[in-house]
């Protein structure tokens, strides 16, 4: 008959026994003190350099769409001075459904900047720059309040604010307004 002995397993140390010390002193600790700190470091670079990825790709969103907004004034120039200059236009107007849909998309871009920039660490475009361009823009075009006022449940209470501050102030001309 085979006898079968049975032997205890060696107690592991406890981890109140085990100083610090001691496991510090073992060379291969070291190494993985080592492999940790690199680890971390290069985990705090590639966080930040990630940031700076997501911004230039979120400003890249957003001056797309503000050159697309540009072209559509450029295509169309006899629209700009219903957004630029105050004048009014009418919906019995001939411009009138091509500067109601200017207008769409002019909140569209706004309402996307508001969403976006947030996102954006622009040295360039801080908000006080988005908040006075949308100050111009408001007190510029009576076009752009009236779609407002039409679709204010389709934008953010952000740029619905904005909108409620500036229609209906005295307009801020540029000198180089299209009249």
């Amino acid at each position: 008959m085979v006898s079968r002995r049975r032997t205890t397993p060696s107690p592991l140390p406890s981890p109140a026994k085990t100083s610090i010390r001691s496991v510090l002193r073992d060379s291969h600790s070291w190494l993985n003190v080592v492999i940790l700190a690199i680890g971390l470091w290069f985990a705090i670079v590639q966080t930040g350099r990630i940031r700076e990825s997501l911004d230039a790709s979120t400003w890249l969103g957003i001056t797309t769409q503000m050159m697309d907004l540009d072209r559509a004034f450029i295509e169309k120039p006899h629209l700009q001075r219903y957004f630029f200059s105050g004048v009014d236009i009418r919906p019995t107007d001939k411009d009138y459904p091509e500067a109601y849909a200017q207008a769409n998309l002019m909140l569209d871009f706004m309402e996307s900047e508001i969403s976006l920039g947030r996102y954006v660490n622009s040295k360039s475009y801080g908000p006080e720059a988005w908040a006075a361009w949308y100050e111009y823009q408001f007190t510029s075009s009576p076009i752009l309040c009236a779609v407002m006022r039409d679709n204010a449940p389709f934008y953010g209470p952000r740029l619905q604010r904005s909108a409620k501050s500036h229609c209906g102030k005295p307009m801020k001309v540029r000198p180089s307004a299209p009249r």
